[in-house]
């Protein structure tokens, strides 16, 4: 259910819960849990619906992005229509990836290029 997932900052697996879910995982689902450590300079693309958590071993600032595919737009219209469903309290309500304004900018933009604005 989405509402158990997607509980912002609620919680972090230890060392211990993560070896215990991934053997959980393996045995029972066939989904196992991945970590790798990010460099300076890399960037991190997260599957639409992924749960995830991330650790930080320096000071750090964040810098997040939302990429949407045109693959992934179906997967990412159902993940918004679960996220209304949430209740009206939950960190997770609000619309972070806004899939509706994407789609309609980059329908505007394909519009531009095959018929650009006339100047004047």
């Amino acid at each position: 259910m989405v509402s158990e997932l997607f509980t912002p900052q609620k919680c972090s697996l230890s060392c211990c819960s993560l070896v215990s879910l991934m053997s959980w995982h393996a045995c029972y689902i066939g989904v196992e849990p991945w970590t790798f450590e990010q460099k300076l300079g890399e960037a991190v693309f997260i599957p639409a619906g992924c749960p995830h958590q991330v650790r930080n071993l320096k000071s750090c600032i964040k810098v997040a992005m939302d990429f949407v595919s045109p693959e992934n737009v179906d997967e990412c219209i159902k993940l918004t229509g679960e996220f209304r469903r949430l209740p009206s309290h939950h960190k997770a309500k609000e619309d972070k990836l806004e899939i509706k304004k994407i789609a309609l900018y980059a329908l505007n933009q394909v519009i531009n290029f095959l018929d650009p604005p006339s100047d004047g």
